[in-house]
């Protein structure tokens, strides 16, 4: 199978097992879990490695930075959807928040940071966007789920998935990484937990999404720093670094009793 095929193979197989493996987390420990679980880089982290052998891996590690670059946009997503959650029904915060992460990206793409710098920024972005979430309030008791909720939420996600790949394939290696962290995932996810749940599973799963990247940040500057030195090594460092910090995340979680 060439790369080619593989990456199409990576986006049409984990999609939807990502999608739908979370889902199931989430309906056994809640929807803070579900978001914590698509924070890791399960699909983005082989489709960059994909990128490494292909293009090469001076593309991985620009388009690494500006992955975590782009991180803040994912904040804003974050902020937005959850401030507009209960203000009304799922397309508004999903429309909202989405709009802010292209205006957040956009203005990113006139700003090249180098990766510590990025990631930095993407750490402060991460910890004021959790403080600025507000409160979920009372999460809805969950009732019977249509069984139509998780093929919806697959092929939702990989429709998506796929489109925006495709799109990205012609442009240059800071598009690419900006596009990389497209909150599809928190945007599919969050809005099928507010329709069927309300707002404030909605905000939990976003909540838990913010927490999961911060492993995703670290996992993104290992390769960026390394990729140009070792694929191989960045991507081992990268994948220790991150599954560290994402056990810790998950200590927070349950520290605090999200």
């Amino acid at each position: 199978m060439d790369g080619s095929a593989s990456l199409l193979a990576i986006k049409l197989i984990g999609t939807p097992a990502i999608v739908s493996g979370a889902t199931l987390a989430g309906r056994r420990w809640g929807p803070t879990v579900t978001g914590w679980i698509g924070g890791l880089p399960l699909a983005s982290g082989p489709l960059t490695y994909f990128l490494a052998i292909e293009q090469s891996p001076r593309f991985a590690a620009a388009s690494s930075a500006a992955t975590l670059a782009a991180l803040l946009g994912v904040s804003a997503f974050a902020v937005a959807f959850c401030r507009l959650s209960p203000r009304g029904a799922w397309p508004l915060p999903i429309s909202v928040g989405l709009a802010s992460y292209l205006v957040v990206a956009a203005l990113i793409l006139f700003v090249p940071l180098t990766a510590p710098v990025a990631f930095g920024l993407a750490l402060v972005a991460l910890t004021v966007g959790l403080r600025l979430l507000g409160s979920p309030g009372v999460a809805q008791a969950i009732g019977p789920v249509p069984v139509w909720d998780i093929p919806a939420r697959a092929v939702a996600a990989t429709v998506l998935v796929v489109g925006l790949s495709a799109l990205a394939s012609t442009l240059g290696a800071r598009v690419v990484g900006l596009i990389a962290p497209f909150p599809v995932y928190a945007a599919i996810m969050g809005g099928f937990t507010h329709a069927l749940y309300g707002p404030a599973a909605a905000i939990r799963l976003i909540r838990g999404v913010l927490v999961g990247l911060y492993g995703f940040a670290c996992f993104y500057l290992s390769v960026a720093l390394l990729a140009t030195e070792s694929v191989l090594l960045a991507f081992l460092v990268g994948t220790v670094t991150a599954l560290t910090v994402h056990a810790t995340s998950m200590w927070v979680i349950r520290r605090q009793g999200w």
